[in-house]
């Protein structure tokens, strides 16, 4: 029988796991999207490189998020996607909290520094976003469980409306660390603190995660 908008609506967010889901979504993908925002500062102010080279490192993220896409995938056949993505946010959190320090140790081999920064991210990042969609379709699969109707459409939105509003929150939140702390040659601050606060909204979504429970 087909559920009105209302009764949908409160179904949806009487699902405790989706709500978890929703969150933990929503505070990873403000990261997401600052350091999406940040790599233009990061690359010209702090690796002191041309705007030219912006798109070089992003072509890095994006190659490595390509590559281990497989590797994350036949992980998935041995281990649980709780696990996995659990591993995935603790790798994250720990990358971005390094990048801080990303050509205070060695000037000299800060580019390096960078590449292997951005490789480590694309690696961790890619295995979040194939393994955070996966989970959606069991949260579909419980809902049936309560509701006896398929309902992928208010499911994939919702969830779709998280990553929206954590693109907009993230792209509100690194220009408040630019102004406050710096964003010049001189001062990069800013640049580099963005880094440890990705790695908050990182956390804050793992920590979110830890009450999921169901199966894959």
């Amino acid at each position: 029988e087909p559920m009105s908008a209302l009764d949908g609506i409160k179904a949806t967010f009487q699902n405790k796991q989706f709500l978890i889901l929703f969150f933990s979504t929503l505070a990873v993908h403000i990261a997401y999207q600052m350091v999406l925002a940040n790599f233009p500062y990061f690359v010209t102010l702090v690796l002191r490189q041309t705007e030219g080279d912006v798109g070089i490192y992003q072509g890095v993220l994006i190659i490595c998020m390509a590559l281990t896409g497989p590797i994350w995938t036949w992980l998935n056949r041995k281990y649980s996607q709780r696990m996995l993505l659990n591993a995935s946010m603790i790798l994250l959190g720990v990358i971005f909290a390094l990048g801080f320090l990303i050509g205070a140790i060695d000037g000299n081999t800060i580019a390096v520094q960078a590449y292997v920064f951005v490789a480590l991210v694309g690696a961790a990042l890619g295995g979040y976003l194939i393994l955070i969609y996966a989970m959606m379709g069991n949260v579909v699969d419980y809902d049936e469980m309560l509701t006896n109707r398929r309902r992928e459409a208010i499911y994939y939105g919702t969830f779709s409306f998280a990553i929206g509003l954590g693109t907009s929150v993230g792209t509100l939140i690194l220009p408040l660390l630019l102004e406050n702390f710096g964003y010049t040659q001189a001062n990069p601050l800013g640049v580099r603190l963005a880094f440890p606060v990705m790695a908050v909204f990182i956390f804050i979504g793992y920590f979110l995660f830890q009450k999921y429970r169901i199966g894959d």
